[in-house]
């Protein structure tokens, strides 16, 4: 599914070792309190998402579910990650509507500036966050 029901990336390892980064990055999702954590020899599932015992700073808050395949390449390792936002979505496309239906009288644009916050926002926070603590899961580890 393309945007707004996910995001898709790929960030590159340099000099890593594949299970290596396997383990740094399935580290970084049990700190953040995944759900269903599947692990294989080249591939991390699991889920997330706004229905769990945790901050609204946890990094996967706004996700419901993503993969990661790790791909061994000449110069360390490709990690190639798919990310879904479809829970958020349609959380907060019920949220202002269940809005817009108590308070019909306002002007229709509220509702769409309400829901380009309340999504929008944390969609472009986490396609930011995502990647970025997935490298420093992996510099912490080796320390680079």
């Amino acid at each position: 599914m393309p945007f707004p029901f996910s995001s898709q990336g790929i960030i590159f390892f340099e000099n890593a070792d594949l299970q290596e980064a396997l383990v740094a990055v399935e580290g970084i999702l049990r700190k953040a309190e995944a759900g269903n954590i599947s692990k294989s020899e080249s591939q991390l599932d699991f889920t997330g998402g706004l229905f769990r015992a945790v901050s609204n700073w946890n990094l996967l808050i706004a996700i419901s579910s993503g993969s990661i395949v790790f791909r061994k390449t000449e110069g360390g390792v490709e990690a190639t990650y798919r990310i879904s936002f479809l829970q958020m979505f349609l959380f907060v496309t019920a949220l202002v509507g269940l809005a817009f239906s108590i308070s019909p009288k306002e002007p229709i644009y509220i509702f769409g500036v309400m829901w380009l916050w309340l999504f929008g926002m944390n969609y472009l926070i986490t396609i930011i966050r995502f990647p970025s603590s997935l490298r420093a899961a992996l510099n912490d580890r080796t320390g680079a």
